[in-house]
């Protein structure tokens, strides 16, 4: 059964407002903050369902590829093809970099599939490692390295990173973590970090911080991503090396500009009616953004997500997905998209170890169950944190026969 202090605890992160009001000023119990600190973010989903695998596959509709994941069982992730057997698997025990209490139980938070097959591998709030195909590791950096991670146009590592500090707001002083965007080589030497909070402060969107609703961790981001200059005509702020990053718990999108280290731009999701709570936003071909809904409602018989397509920019809803009654799927905490080149969208409903790939007509084509389970005689659950498809032009590391 979850505590009363997790529930307290969750409700607290996707409610801020149902415990905590505005704003930076709500004082912080350090006692409380290594409690929240060690709390299982990457435990159980919801309770274990009896199929797994693959339940559906339409090969005349489906894109074609191989999939890419990692749950919340263990340190481990498979690269699966469309009829679920796995083609490649990686492993790494964390203990054996990392003397930290459960480190060996440590599952990967995100995978970012590297060009010789090796992954880039964020451990929560633990740390950032770089393994070669075979999982041996190459690297690894000890720290509050969190959610997400990518490799750039430059061919520059971009990772979410947060540092527990002091901030100056209004006059005062408050504690708070500080998000950050660090960037590294691919030796793994850190070249640039960006404060999320700054880039707040100092730009015109300074204000964003007035919807700031829960401390310390004020904008929980998820999501980074780099711009390559290829959709720089749908709007300046898309220029190349401009950086994307989610921010949870404002339900805000927002976009920096790195040489002057201000946000140029920025969208409240939750203020023009779009979405709840969002996940993995991604940037369309055609300049529009493709969103995780956590929730249209949060709780009860209702509870469901939804995938949300908007144009930002002429702040118009273009397309939704709410699985309707036959498919109804939610995912409280997690969660992703990813647009597919035959229009497709991927969807990963983290909480019930699934992800389904959904045509422009909203028709599923393809569905996946995890055979994972975890907790107490296997009775959750284990999540799967994001699926991707990977084009199988990119597997040449990989030896099929």
């Amino acid at each position: 059964m979850i505590s009363l202090f997790l529930r307290v605890f969750v409700l607290s992160l996707l409610f801020p407002a149902f415990l905590l009001t505005p704003v930076l000023a709500q004082p912080v119990d350090q006692s409380s903050l290594e409690q929240l600190m060690s709390l299982p973010y990457l435990a159980g989903g919801a309770p274990a369902r009896p199929a797994s695998g693959v339940i559906r596959y339409d090969r005349s509709r489906a894109f074609p590829g191989v999939n890419l994941f990692c749950t919340s069982k263990k340190g481990e992730a498979y690269l699966m093809d469309m009829k679920g057997e796995i083609l490649h698997t990686w492993r790494f025990n964390l203990a054996d970099v990392l003397d930290a209490e459960n480190a060996d139980q440590s599952p990967f938070r995100r995978v970012n599939l590297m060009d010789d097959g090796g992954l880039l591998i964020v451990f929560e709030t633990l740390g950032l490692l770089r393994i070669d195909k075979d999982s041996h590791k190459m690297w690894f950096h000890a720290g509050q390295y969190h959610h997400d991670v990518m490799v750039g146009f430059d061919n520059r590592i971009y990772a979410l990173f947060r540092e527990y500090t002091a901030v100056e707001y209004y006059g005062q002083e408050y504690e708070i973590w500080d998000g950050r965007v660090r960037v590294l080589d691919q030796e793994g030497k850190t070249l640039d970090e960006i404060s999320i909070f700054r880039s707040l402060l100092d730009s015109s969107f300074a204000g964003y911080l007035d919807k700031v609703q829960s401390r310390p961790d004020i904008f929980h981001a998820n999501t980074v991503r780099v711009f390559d200059g290829s959709l720089e005509r749908f709007s300046p702020y898309y220029k190349k090396g401009n950086i994307l990053v989610a921010l949870r718990n404002i339900s805000a999108i927002v976009i920096i500009d790195p040489a002057i280290r201000q946000v140029v731009w920025a969208v409240d999701g939750k203020a023009e009616g779009w979405w709840g709570t969002l996940h993995d936003p991604e940037v369309l071909p055609n300049g529009h953004l493709l969103v995780y809904d956590n929730f249209m409602f949060p709780w009860g018989a209702d509870a469901r997500s939804k995938v949300i397509e908007v144009d930002p920019f002429e702040k118009e809803v273009i397309w939704t997905y709410d699985g309707g009654r036959s498919n109804r799927f939610y995912s409280l905490v997690a969660g992703s998209v990813q647009r597919l080149p035959n229009e497709n969208i991927l969807v990963t409903e983290s909480d019930n170890g699934r992800a389904f790939e959904i045509t422009r007509d909203r028709k599923v084509v393809w569905d996946y169950t995890t055979p994972y389970r975890i907790g107490e005689g296997g009775q959750q659950m284990a999540r799967v944190m994001r699926m991707q498809r990977i084009n199988s032009r990119r597997l040449n590391w990989l030896n099929i026969k």
